[in-house]
This record gives C-alpha cells, sequence and structure tokens, in this order.
C-alpha cells in the first residue's frame, strides 16, 4: 500500500469515527413510563425509603402550559391515585410542576428538601456544558447550595449513546 493510500485511509477512518461519537438528543419520556427512585441514609441511621414514578398517556394545561401528569407511589404495587404533579419540556430542560406536596422521612440527619404545592422548578437541564453552575435557586439541590458541571460524556446504552453529567462543588478534590 502507497503511503498517499495509507494517509487516504486515515483520513477515511478519522472522518468515519466523527460522526460514531456524536449522539442524538432523546427527549424526557412523556407516556407511558415509570421510574424507581431510592432514597438512602447510611450508618447510623440506616433507613431507605422507594417511590415510584409514572407518566401515562395523560395530558394537563397549568397556567397555560401543556404539562404530563405524574402520578407517584411509595408502594410496589402502583396505581394512578396519587396524581403529584405534571412534567413538562421545554429546550432540552425538564420542569417539574407540584400538584401535591410529597411526603419524605426525616430520620436524623436524613432530609429531603420538599416542593410545596402550586410550584414549578427545574428538574433537568440537558444542555448543560463543562464548567457550568447549577444553584439551589432553580434546581432541586440542598448541600452545597451549588454544584458545578465536572464532566460530561456519553455511555452506550444498548446501540445509542446517551449524555452522562458528573457534578461536584466548588472546592471538592
Amino acid at each position: 500500500m502507497s503511503t498517499k493510500m495509507k494517509y487516504q485511509y486515515l483520513f477515511f477512518l478519522l472522518i468515519s469515527g466523527i460522526g460514531l461519537t456524536a449522539q442524538t438528543y432523546h427527549p424526557f419520556p412523556t407516556k407511558n413510563t415509570m421510574w424507581m427512585e431510592m432514597y438512602f441514609n447510611p450508618y447510623p441511621y440506616s433507613y431507605s425509603k422507594f417511590h415510584t414514578f409514572a407518566l401515562k398517556d395523560k395530558d394537563t394545561v397549568i397556567n397555560g402550559k401543556q404539562y404530563h401528569k405524574l402520578y407517584h407511589s411509595s408502594d410496589t404495587i402502583f396505581s394512578e391515585v396519587n396524581l403529584c404533579g405534571a412534567i413538562r419540556e421545554e429546550n432540552k430542560k425538564i420542569y417539574y410542576y407540584s400538584i401535591t406536596s410529597l411526603s419524605f422521612p426525616n430520620m436524623g440527619s436524613y432530609s429531603y428538601m420538599t416542593i410545596e404545592p402550586n410550584k414549578e422548578i427545574l428538574l433537568y437541564d440537558f444542555s448543560l456544558k463543562l464548567g457550568d453552575t447549577i444553584k439551589n435557586d432553580l434546581f432541586r439541590i440542598s448541600h452545597p447550595d451549588k454544584l458545578i458541571v465536572f464532566k460530561v460524556d456519553s455511555i452506550l446504552i444498548g446501540s445509542e449513546y446517551r449524555k452522562t453529567i458528573t457534578f461536584g462543588y466548588p472546592g471538592a478534590p
């Protein structure tokens, strides 16, 4: 293989590789999806609590904005009895509107920021970039009062890459 041919082949590989690392934005699910969150407080107050959330195929309008109804359950059998809030997406940002205040236990040093009813908060921001700062007046974080995006990466799930964001706080090692 000639040198010119090797460079052409290398150029082709480099150009081909660029497309492989790009990822498609996947909007937040809006219906027929369920997820579980677990809150765990380690020793000495060893305690954990499971919460299940689900979006069904039901929409609503709140303050003139289109939302998807969000249901909550702390039982292992899910039902649509507990409408807790609603979710909407705008410009790669996910907003949560609280309809009822969710109750979470406070065991010793275990604490959880509740959201008052009839309030909208920013839940996720998929447009964050390396070095961006999120603050507790916009996001639902309690300690510290701000976090910095330390790393933006991706992980292969199935056959597609999904964005991962690693946060840290100022002054962290």
